[in-house]
């Protein structure tokens, strides 16, 4: 696991001092690859990642293949995008935001973006 990662329901299991031998605290810098690399030279059995962040990681370092998807311990929970209730305009920057993705989803350029970093459309899970 990675310092400071919030893992929702599994946070008590994993900070037990009874688990400590089965789970491994990753600090400093590029965690994710660094789990991805033990995990291909089978150093670790298997490592908690949002599904995005993951295998994007592994494509850029010639994973992609090489990992699956070994279930979903939670529901997704949702990312919120943070504008400064100080900006005048910060409602309608959200709106714009909102109705963005929106379109790109409905004409298709959403899944295109996504694509190219090996990423899938979060309402798909």
């Amino acid at each position: 696991m990675v310092a400071d990662y919030d893992y929702g329901s599994l946070n008590s299991y994993l900070k037990a001092p009874e688990n400590q031998s089965r789970v491994q605290l990753l600090k400093g810098d590029k965690p994710v690859e660094r789990n991805l690399r033990m995990l291909e030279k089978n150093r670790i059995d298997a490592y908690l990642e949002d599904f995005n962040v993951g295998f994007y990681m592994a494509g850029i370092l010639g994973f992609k293949n090489l990992f699956r998807r070994a279930g979903l311990l939670e529901e997704p929970l949702p990312i919120y995008l943070g504008i400064s209730p100080k900006l005048a305009n910060g409602q309608e920057l959200s709106d714009i935001y909102d109705k963005g993705i929106q379109r790109l989803r409905r004409s298709g350029q959403l899944a295109s973006v996504l694509h190219r970093y090996a990423l899938t459309d979060w309402q798909t899970f």
